[in-house]
């Protein structure tokens, strides 16, 4: 089979229709730019298509294929330069960094839960007052500020399910709807929702908006669901 395009003809092995496009296999040479009717004969001479080239917005050649199309050319999406990865050392470096600044830094509530991954979990041991660690109490995991130094070795029963955790140890309350932490009863005034705190309860954030140790069901005026 060939095409032939004005008095020139080329070799080619078969035609492909798809949508707006027309594709021309094993087109040998170029035809360079080609405008009016493209006929395909079989090899006796018989007819077996014709294309008016002038109806394609585009014409296209990669050396073995020729093609005509309507389909806009497509835009090259620039690829983004690869960010720069930091290695694990450095990754390990800059995390102990940050944990060995910790204690020298003024922290508010609301900072000192953002950066809650850079302190260390509870584990037995001398506690300073202001020293502050991640335990799970009542199923939450959440940072808590020690307000009583203590040796656990002199007082055991002072641990996260002991019985002596809330008078040694308070819990963080957010002042932000993304700070806010998982609902932990007061155990007295010292450790009381204020106005302004936020905290989550089944589920739902609320805003409390007079001091409190009770729920937004045991005492509902003093919490608005945001």
């Amino acid at each position: 089979m060939y095409i032939k395009i004005g008095k020139t003809q080329y070799p080619c092995t078969r035609r492909i229709v798809t949508g707006d496009t027309i594709k021309y296999l094993s087109v040998k040479p170029n035809p360079g730019e080609v405008t009016g009717k493209i006929q395909m004969y079989r090899d006796d001479g018989f007819l077996l298509s014709e294309d008016n080239a002038d109806k394609y917005a585009r014409q296209t050649y990669d050396g073995t294929i020729f093609t005509l199309t309507n389909k806009p050319e497509p835009v090259p999406v620039p690829t983004p330069a690869p960010e720069p990865q930091a290695t694990r050392a450095e990754t390990l470096a800059a995390v102990s960094f940050a944990r060995m600044m910790l204690p020298t830094m003024s922290l508010s509530a609301d900072d000192t839960i953002t950066v809650a991954a850079l302190y260390d979990d509870w584990s037995e041991g001398s506690y300073q007052v202001g020293d502050i660690r991640l335990a799970w109490y009542n199923g939450a995991h959440q940072l808590w500020k020690c307000r009583q130094a203590h040796d656990t070795a002199t007082y055991p029963d002072i641990t996260p399910d002991g019985t002596a955790w809330r008078t040694f140890w308070i819990p963080f309350h957010g002042t932000t709807p993304e700070t806010a932490q998982d609902w932990i009863a007061p155990s007295g005034a010292h450790d009381q929702y204020e106005p302004g705190e936020y905290m989550i309860w089944n589920g739902q954030t609320y805003k409390c908006l007079s001091a409190t140790v009770y729920t937004p069901e045991e005492y509902a005026q003093a919490w608005e669901v945001q």
